[in-house]
């Protein structure tokens, strides 16, 4: 399952990267013009996992990386729309998927759906929508799958319509490896701007990839199986928001801008589409993936109209751990892919247990004269931050420092690199940086 999305994503939803050998004939030699065209080596990554210092010599990475993700004072925003493996990034954007070698920033390859994207690129003074490709394995190949919003045009008697196309990469051979378009819910016209419009990829379950498209007044979610490339259920009317434990988390009957409308927690079965729960009376709800059991809510009593976040049991609807809120600061949560949770927002970090919710500690510290990290990233039992001091590396598990000074802080990190703001601030694009320890 994809990191939500988280990671994920979202957080998604759910968070590992990896000379050509010239030989002559006997009593020959290349020539000097063959030798000039020769291209330079690739460089070979060490893998540590997780890595804990990072070079600060870095490539720079496609536009579409930091487009609408980084802000002019320079800070991530959301998650990269890059999904990592080997040393290859694959890159979704509004109109294609670019693949990406992060160790010299060559373009390996670029696909686009065979349709016209009706999300335009420019996303203005707004956080972009776009989000990271989903990376499963489908019938023994490893995939790389990213949705796009196509206009299908018309011919003859038919008419043109609104749709979803799936494009598949083979990252094995980094080829297309086939396309799917399925029509989005009659009636539910996008509009010739696009504006407003969002085809996410919350995750992949098993096979069944979960994808929400929503505008200003409408939202739908849809399950496609990725084996089979055919549409199992949809869903009108249902804001999704993340996937855990088998379900699609979300609200039904709400609309993307429905800040305001009284809402459900609901659920949704990811294989059948049918509802497993509903919990809480709310509004102005935000869902993600805390853990494989967890799922995080933060929303407003509809009724006293006080903010809260809270960790869900995403099996039952069940409540497991409560924190009032101000309503002012976002919090988000992310698992680390082996044992821990890490919360954060402002100006708190706090890690619990993914299974019972029980906090494991919690920044800043005043006993100890600690401050909280801005987080940035977690994975594989680390945490990835910035602090006045500088980037920093803390142990998830104890909260304990593991690296105060790791190079950079990743916004996503993986065995062999992590990709990154430049430390000395020269731009406002993302890097690859090699773990180097």
């Amino acid at each position: 399952m994809q990191r939500d999305l988280t990671r994920a994503t979202f957080l998604f939803v759910s968070f590992a990267l990896l000379g050509a050998l010239t030989s002559c004939a006997p009593g020959s030699s290349p020539s000097a013009s063959e030798d000039a065209a020769a291209p330079s080596p690739t460089p070979t990554l060490k893998s540590f996992d997780p890595p804990t210092r990072f070079s600060t010599t870095g490539v720079h990475l496609p536009d579409a990386v930091s487009d609408g993700k980084v802000t002019l004072g320079g800070k991530v925003v959301g998650s990269l729309p890059v999904v990592l493996k080997g040393t290859t990034a694959y890159i979704a954007a509004a109109d294609s998927m670019q693949v990406v070698d992060t160790r010299s920033g060559r373009g390996l390859l670029t696909v686009a759906p065979s349709y016209a994207s009706t999300v335009s690129n420019d996303t203005g003074v707004n956080e972009s929508p776009i989000q990271a490709p989903g990376l499963t394995v489908v019938d023994g190949k490893t995939l790389a799958i990213t949705p796009f919003a196509v206009s299908v045009p018309g011919h003859g008697t038919s008419s043109g319509y609104d749709a979803v196309q799936i494009v598949a990469v083979d990252t094995t051979l980094n080829q297309q490896a086939w396309t799917a378009t399925f029509p989005d819910i009659p009636g539910s016209a996008w509009g010739e701007s696009g504006m407003g419009l969002a085809v996410t990829l919350l995750g992949v379950d098993g096979t069944i990839a979960v994808i929400s498209v929503t505008t200003e007044d409408h939202s739908s979610v849809y399950a496609f199986d990725l084996s089979a490339r055919k549409l199992v259920w949809q869903q009108d009317n249902f804001m999704a928001m993340t996937l855990a434990a088998g379900n699609v988390i979300g609200s039904g009957g709400a609309s993307a801008s429905s800040s305001y409308t009284r809402q459900q927690v609901t659920a949704l079965n990811i294989s059948t589409g049918h509802q497993s729960w509903s919990a809480l009376d709310v509004y102005g709800l935000q869902a993600s993936t805390a853990s494989p059991t967890l799922v995080a809510i933060a929303a407003n009593d509809y009724n006293s109209g006080d903010s809260f976040f809270k960790l869900l049991n995403a099996t039952t609807g069940a409540t497991v751990q409560t924190w009032s809120s101000d309503g002012t600061d976002t919090t988000t949560c992310t698992f680390d892919d082996i044992d821990t949770t890490v919360c954060s927002g402002s100006s708190t970090v706090l890690a619990i247990n993914p299974t019972t919710g029980a906090t494991l500690w919690q920044l800043p510290d005043a006993a100890t004269n600690r401050i909280a990290p801005t987080v940035t990233d977690v994975w594989h039992g680390l945490i990835y931050g910035t602090t006045p001091n500088g980037p920093v590396v803390l142990d998830a598990k104890t909260g304990k420092d593991r690296n105060d000074t790791p190079g950079v802080a990743p916004s996503l990190v993986d065995s062999n690199v992590a990709l990154a703001l430049d430390p000395a601030g020269t731009d406002n694009s993302i890097h690859a940086y090699a773990a180097i320890g």
